[in-house]
Formats: C-alpha cells, sequence, structure tokens
C-alpha cells in the first residue's frame, strides 16, 4: 500500500534512522512502564535497546571472525 504523500511517518527525536511505524499501541504501552520504572523516557529507553543491540551484533561478529582463525583444518587422507 502506498503512502499518502502528506503522511510524514513518526522518528524517534528526529532520528531518520529509527522510523517507529512498526511498533503498536500495546508495545508503545509495554515501552512507556518500563521507561517508567526505569525512570527514563521512552526516547532514551530506545536508544538504549537499539546500542545494546548493535553492541551485541558487533560481538557476535568479532567472536565468529576469531572462531574462523582458531580452527584448526586437517589434511584430507
Amino acid at each position: 500500500m502506498k503512502t499518502s504523500p502528506n503522511v510524514v511517518k513518526f522518528l524517534l527525536d528526529g532520528d531518520s534512522r529509527i522510523p517507529l511505524d512498526a511498533i503498536d499501541q500495546k508495545r508503545m504501552r509495554q515501552l512507556r512502564r518500563h521507561a517508567d520504572t526505569l525512570g527514563k523516557t521512552v526516547p532514551d529507553l530506545i536508544h538504549d535497546i537499539v546500542e545494546q543491540g548493535l553492541a551485541r551484533a558487533f560481538a557476535e561478529m568479532k567472536a565468529q571472525k576469531e572462531l574462523r582463525n582458531k580452527i584448526v583444518k586437517f589434511p584430507a587422507s
């Protein structure tokens, strides 16, 4: 479905890299409650989640690269 030209995607603090149009209302309420318990705002919480996800992804990529270097290949007999 094509979006109307007068519709603007909801972005996180004007950050065009994090569109929030895919987050449904139930998930936003969960984020709000979690942010309230931590004493943060929803945008700060989402930024933290994204940063943690990126850090985890980079750590996995580094571990896979190191694993490739540790594998010992024996000659086929």
